[in-house]
């Protein structure tokens, strides 16, 4: 099974312009996969602090930055592509994105650390 997460304000927090995860906000249990929006340009100092700090993340999907909206058409595009089991992030604008695309997937809405079924 295919669980997918959210990075920033998910499972961790992460300060910009430098990139430094600060803390992390939850722990996925087993093998999961992470989908987040950056900008452009390198964030393989940002993965490297990711994968040491989730070592059993299996891997990390990069979509562009956007509105709501359109990150999550294009979270949507990859979670289909991969054929996630589910997905959860913080914001519910995206989530509410993600169920137009892909209705029958299973969402997650992530608050202080915790998830709770979306939709």
């Amino acid at each position: 099974m295919l669980h997918c997460y959210d990075l920033v304000g998910t499972l961790a927090n992460v300060s910009y312009p430098g990139e430094n995860l600060t803390s992390v906000i939850y722990t996925p249990k087993g093998a999961f996969t992470i989908i987040t929006a950056q900008g452009p340009g390198s964030h393989a100092n940002l993965y490297a602090q990711v994968r040491e700090a989730f070592p059993n993340v299996q891997r990390i999907h990069t979509v562009r930055m956007g509105t709501d909206t359109l990150e999550g058409q294009r979270k949507a595009a990859v979670l289909k592509r991969i054929s996630a089991h589910s997905y959860t992030d913080n914001n519910s604008n995206i989530l509410d994105a993600i169920h137009k695309a892909l209705p029958d997937l299973p969402l997650y809405l992530a608050t202080n650390g915790r998830r709770r079924r979306y939709v």
